[in-house]
């Protein structure tokens, strides 16, 4: 009988508790195609419905297409899915023989943002929320345990790093709050509190240099707002000439870490494996209680144990903090002195001089998994289980392979830790599911199969040298700037040889958590605390220790968690927020959020577009076959296609291997991809923005690793059309 549309919040307005609803006769398509917009009615909780336009085929003179009561029965249905959402609504509708039909039930893509409250929040504390690097670590939904544990890690490693580059006591007591609130929560997902992040760095002199280096690091492509920069910084006089005296003073505490950065790493991966013992933490007798035994302790032990590893290392994480930096420092130094000496615009001779570095921990699994999967492909009759079989299938066929066994069973005694999204602690690790680590290793064996030179582990070792030869040429007559880069490359791969091998044992330390909390888990399931040891994550960290030591506040766990799961769920099903935004005054207040950042390319345009450019990490050109990624837990790379991801972390290492080229929308030189693609010679180019839409599964494209350039020679659709 009558048909349309509506919203449930004004879409051009943003105006909540409203609801505006189009109408025509019959089931009318030109309505919901937005070809006619029918007869207009706008409706408030309070008051009476108001016609704001007229239908074409019905003039003003005839009766209304709609009747109040049904009107009404349409805005409370709307605002009613509103409400169960989280988010305004827009539906489409039928009426017929007086039942309402709902067709169909979406969030308002187009609404313009506003908060739940009428009264907007203009006077309201600002605050930036962006996610373009935290993301790789935190990506989707983020349950409450894990971003407890995360908050109080940005809070005390970030105030140790200030204390170390010498700022003032007072003042870090001053800006207690700035550090307690360097991330956010919203909708499930962890975002920087961008203006605490500047704050920080307002503490260390320098700030104006500073804040360029840090949007560089964190991957923020839109500078701090110019008003709010003046804020921090200040102005006058006295404070610039305090600031450079400050800034002298973090300048030697600088190279004195430098020149002892080898020792302090060396004193911390001492303390972590003290701190990681419960025997040690505990002084217990029994010091042969390893970091594997927690069962063995009690609550009040277990309770006590997590509370040493918070405070001898989260607190003490100086040897990662520094060498990131000096990191960052050298790499940045050596990019300006090949650039301009060398006329390395491109940084390809940079990859290959820093690429091909022995005992970097992240590639040994690699190579660990290609030594397995040589050993599996001497018995052919295990290999279709590696690829297809069912772990219990495969766990009973390795008793027959003692040899594949030990090797499998050493990878999972040093990374079983290892998982995708390895920073969550809700996450699988390989020793829950080592399923996955054996698929990896059935996807090498294909890969062996190939004849592929990128598949040569030694490839990065021969560019190494290679690009060696190439710069003793381009600097024989300059002995100074010789011996200038010969340094800076020095430190360079020290630097980076000791991040990436430092931030394995930060996967340690968060591998070690995970399991503490598991333990809780388990025991409160036991107690009837809980449903489920994995409800466990539902809840925040001071909870847990809380209900042991005695400072809690609630023990109705089940219900807290129940509620929480409930909530965290329904995150799932509501439009993800933006990468960079703006709130003022609560944000619990908000529906949807206004995006800061550059609108993303449209699909016709990408679709037009036959090559790009991005960073080139890993030099060599390879042409195969794409493979879009976008969850690794739910995709398989076959052997030689080219990997194209959104984000990577660590726990991708299992899909390398198989991989004949990488791109990533996002990353840089010293991105743990970029690293790690480099030393198993894998062709990468990295900060191509929407990638994973430009590209789809089954092209055909160029890739070259050197200069960062990526060429589209047959798209799938072309593919398709051909082989019919």
């Amino acid at each position: 009988e009558t048909s349309g549309v509506a919203f449930g919040a004004d879409p051009a307005t943003g105006e909540t508790g409203v609801a505006l609803i189009s109408a025509a006769r019959g089931l009318n398509a030109e309505i919901t195609s937005g070809a006619s917009e029918g007869e207009t009615w706008k409706l408030t909780s309070q008051g009476e419905p108001v016609r704001i336009s007229e239908s074409p085929s019905n003039p003003p003179t005839t009766s209304p297409v709609m009747q109040a009561s049904d009107l009404k029965r349409i805005a409370g249905a709307v605002w009613q899915l509103g409400d169960h959402f989280g988010t305004p609504q827009d539906i489409e509708w039928a009426i017929a023989d007086g039942i309402l039909y709902l067709l169909q039930v979406r969030p308002i893509t187009t609404l313009k943002p506003t908060p739940h409250h009428p009264a907007p929040h203009d006077n309201g504390e600002l605050r930036i929320w962006d996610n373009s690097n935290i993301g790789e670590s935190y990506s989707g939904i983020t349950t409450p345990l894990t971003f407890s544990f995360a908050r109080k890690a940005y809070e005390e490693v970030y105030r140790e790093f200030c204390r170390l580059l010498r700022v003032p006591a007072r003042t870090l007591d001053r800006n207690d709050q700035v550090f307690r609130n360097m991330i956010g929560l919203i909708r499930g997902r962890i975002y920087y509190n961008l203006l605490n992040w500047y704050r920080t760095l307002a503490m260390l002199p320098g700030f104006a240099f500073n804040s360029r280096f840090m949007e560089q690091m964190m991957g923020v492509k839109e500078p701090l707002p110019v008003e709010v920069s003046r804020e921090l910084a200040g102005a006058n006089w006295r404070k610039r000439l305090l600031d450079g005296f400050g800034l002298c003073r973090s300048a030697a505490s600088l190279i004195a870490n430098h020149f002892t950065i080898q020792n302090r790493i060396r004193r911390f991966l001492k303390r972590l494996d003290a701190a990681l013992s419960p025997g040690n933490s505990l002084k217990s007798a029994d010091h042969n209680l390893s970091e594997h035994n927690l069962s063995e302790l009690s609550l009040d032990e277990l309770a006590k144990h997590y509370r040493n590893v918070e405070g001898k290392l989260l607190r003490h994480w100086d040897a990662p903090l520094v060498n990131d930096f000096l990191a960052m420092i050298c790499s940045g130094l050596l990019r300006k002195c090949l650039t301009k000496w060398c006329r390395d615009a491109d940084g390809d001779l940079q990859n290959a001089l820093v690429g091909g570095e022995s005992n970097i921990i992240s590639t040994d699994p690699a190579v660990r998994i290609r030594k397995m999967a040589e050993e599996a492909s001497t018995h052919p009759d295990f290999v279709p289980l590696l690829r297809a079989g069912t772990w219990e299938q495969i766990s009973n066929a390795l008793s027959e392979l003692p040899e594949f066994k030990l090797q499998f069973e050493s990878y999972l005694h040093k990374f079983g830790d290892r998982c995708l999204n390895e920073l969550k602690l809700e996450s699988a690790t390989l020793r829950e599911e080592p399923l996955v680590l054996a698929r990896a290793v059935g996807l090498m064996t294909a890969r062996l199969s190939q004849s592929t030179e990128n598949a040569s582990p030694n490839n990065s070792e021969q560019l190494r040298r290679i690009a060696e030869h190439r710069l003793a040429e381009l600097l024989d007559r300059h002995p100074i700037r010789r011996m200038v880069v010969k340094r800076l490359l020095k430190n360079t791969r020290s630097r980076v040889r000791d991040r990436e091998n430092l931030r394995f044992e930060r996967t340690r330390v968060f591998g070690h958590a995970r399991r503490i909390f598991i333990d809780f888990g388990r025991r409160f399931h036991e107690m009837g605390l809980i449903d489920n040891d994995r409800d466990i994550f539902y809840l925040e960290a001071e909870e847990i220790l809380g209900y042991v030591e005695g400072t809690g506040t609630c023990s109705d766990f089940r219900a807290l968690s129940n509620a929480r799961k409930r909530e965290f769920e329904s995150y799932r099903k509501l439009p993800e927020p933006p990468p960079r935004f703006e709130t003022r005054g609560p944000i619990s207040s908000y529906t949807t959020w206004p995006a800061q950042s550059e609108n993303p390319i449209s699909d016709s345009k990408l679709d037009d577009l036959q090559a790009r450019k991005g960073i080139g990490c890993s030099p060599g050109i390879v042409r195969g076959r794409v493979r879009v990624v976008l969850n690794p837990q739910h995709h398989q790379l076959q052997a030689g296609e080219i990997l194209v991801a959104e984000r990577t972390d660590p726990g991708w290492i299992l899909l390398f291997p198989a991989a004949s080229g990488l791109i990533v929308e996002r990353g840089s030189l010293l991105s743990h991809s970029a690293i790690v693609a480099r030393e198993l010679g894998i062709p990468t180019v990295l900060s191509i923005p929407d990638a994973t839409r430009w590209l789809h599964d089954g092209d055909l494209i160029e890739l070259n690793g050197g200069n960062g350039e990526i060429r589209r020679i047959e798209s799938a659709a072309e593919a398709d059309q051909l082989a019919k």
